[in-house]
């Protein structure tokens, strides 16, 4: 038996436009306030939900943080100009074509 939390992740019925990339949509002033974890709370399951949820969350989201803050602290990055993300849905999203990312040391 396998679970796969992509299809709420992709759902009409929580999320506006969610073929769309739109990081912004996790802020609260950001382009769709009302969509996700907001209107239902199971829609994001991630490290799941209530009494099963994940353990490691904590330590997993912490951890995520630090790395995500080395990063942008040491290195200035820059996607090239007309890429376009095309993904596969498997147990989890692969890119169809490789993703460059141009970085140099600040």
């Amino acid at each position: 038996v396998n679970f796969v939390s992509q299809i709420f992740h992709m759902s009409e019925e929580f999320y506006t436009n969610p073929e769309e990339y739109c990081p912004e949509r996790w802020l609260s002033n950001g382009a769709y306030p009302n969509d996700g974890w907001r209107k239902e709370p199971y829609s994001f399951l991630t490290f799941l939900a209530g009494p099963r949820n994940c353990p490691g969350q904590q330590l997993a989201m912490t951890e995520g943080r630090i790395l995500l803050a080395l990063f942008l602290k040491r290195y200035n990055y820059q996607i090239p100009q007309g890429y376009e993300l095309k993904k596969l849905q498997s147990f989890s999203y692969i890119p169809l074509d490789p993703f460059y990312i141009d970085i140099q040391p600040l």
